[in-house]
């Protein structure tokens, strides 16, 4: 018998607020990552774990990568895309917070600028 195929997923935050009555969009720049390094990208993103739902890797990547905690409810489901990376199967899978706890910061200050 064949081995089943596998594939990866990861999530990826599109982190907004309200501010002055407009929709702020908060975006990190990356750097030291080798991949897009110079490049703007969204909030937060990450690998999901085996055994872990894209919404709980969502809450766990943002508390990680930007010190604030959002409760899965207020994660708004945007798209999925279906990519072949290098050989490997992806599925993305993209949120929408404008609701959490805390004040963001860069948690990994090694991989994005200010």
């Amino acid at each position: 018998m064949s081995e089943r195929f596998k594939c990866c997923s990861a999530v990826m935050l599109l982190l907004t607020r309200e501010k002055e009555n407009n929709e702020e969009i908060l975006f990190q720049k990356r750097k030291n990552t080798g991949f897009c390094d110079g490049f703007y990208d969204l909030s937060a993103s990450g690998h999901v774990d085996a055994n872990e739902s894209m919404k709980h890797a969502m809450c766990r990547e943002a508390k990680e990568e930007l010190n604030i905690d959002i409760k899965e409810e207020n994660l708004e489901f945007v798209c999925m895309i279906h990519k072949n990376s290098n050989g490997c199967i992806y599925y993305n899978g993209y949120f929408k917070a404008n609701k959490w706890s805390g004040e963001p910061i860069i948690n990994e200050p090694q991989k994005m600028k200010n």
